[in-house]
């Protein structure tokens, strides 16, 4: 019998966007900016606005004499932008459409929305590769927890609130192999199952969330926010008129799934693909002088606040070759 599915454009471009959110690891602890963002007519740039910060004062109860202290907001406008046009192009014959394939998804759409996403993970890749090493965070074999612990210290040391935010720490391989040995990432001390570690993300050491990250250096380890740090941009360009195909979206990743057939020299071609960017979202750090006595007091300092810019944003890389 034909195979009628590859037929279905809105059909096809569901499974390959599932397949593709399947193979991400990276992507998957990435703050997404999607097609909601990226608009048309907009460019291939949006801004990102990140809050200013202000000073509260204080005065006597019944002070009605003195003016209050009034502030402009001063917020930031930061830019997030796509830069690559991520796709896989395969061309089937009538021979291999007609006799040899026999389920389209996991013949075709697999391996390219396997490579999609694969490019995806190098561009996040790349991102965390250009993070300097931390010198001041080193590694005991006897007690790799450590490495978390301190990790979450110079989070903190950057200004990073660790105890609101959601943490995440990408375990290069060679790393992640001396936790296990060690038993850190046994289920029960994690109070997960033991299927986990099948599924990249195995629970929380030291308030982090522990994934393995295959694509670096097998002895770094790059502790974050999950929210305000690495960021994927991601939205599907449009389906050409007369062409079949369609956009699909979930989890706020887009992939665009398009066919044609050139009669010329009678072969389809199945295309995926969707437009991407990566980054370290910047982080800033807010730094405060009190008032010094109170409104209306001949001693009375107003006090102010400052935004200042933290190099490597809410990211700390360390490598386990630091001892």
């Amino acid at each position: 019998m034909a195979n009628i599915f590859q037929t279905d454009p809105t059909a096809v471009g569901d499974v390959a966007t599932l397949l593709a959110l399947a193979s991400l690891r990276l992507g998957n602890v990435a703050q997404r900016f999607d097609s909601s963002d990226f608009i048309a007519g907009r460019g291939d740039t949006v801004y990102l606005t990140v809050s200013g910060a202000l000073a509260a004062h204080g005065r006597a109860l019944d002070d009605v004499t003195n003016a209050i202290i009034s502030e402009r907001l001063s917020e930031l406008r930061e830019p997030v932008k796509l830069s690559t046009h991520a796709y896989s192009s395969v061309v089937l014959s009538d021979a291999e459409l007609s006799l040899d394939i026999k389920d389209f998804g996991k013949q075709v759409l697999d391996p390219q929305a396997t490579a999609v996403a694969a490019k995806i993970e190098r561009a996040l890749a790349d991102v965390i590769d250009g993070i300097d090493v931390a010198p001041d965070v080193t590694f005991m074999r006897s007690n790799p927890v450590s490495f978390f612990t301190q990790g979450r210290a110079a989070l903190r040391a950057k200004g990073i609130d660790v105890a609101g935010e959601p943490l995440v720490a990408l375990v290069g391989s060679a790393l992640y192999d001396i936790l296990l040995d060690s038993g850190a990432l046994d289920a029960d001390k994690l109070g997960g199952d033991a299927s986990a570690l099948t599924k990249g993300a195995v629970g929380s050491l030291r308030g982090f969330e522990v994934v393995e990250a295959t694509s670096g250096d097998p002895g770094d380890v790059v502790f974050m926010t999950k929210r305000g740090s690495l960021y994927l941009a991601n939205r599907a360009p449009e389906v050409p008129t007369d062409v079949t195909g369609n956009k699909s979206t979930h989890e706020g990743f887009e992939l665009r799934a398009i066919q044609d057939y050139d009669a010329t020299v009678t072969a389809q071609r199945s295309v995926l693909s969707t437009f991407v960017g990566a980054g370290i979202l910047p982080a800033y750090k807010a730094t405060r002088t009190e008032d010094v006595a109170i409104q209306g007091e001949a001693d009375f300092v107003a006090g102010s606040v400052t935004l200042s810019p933290i190099p490597g944003g809410a990211t700390v890389k360390a490598n386990i070759s630091n001892v």
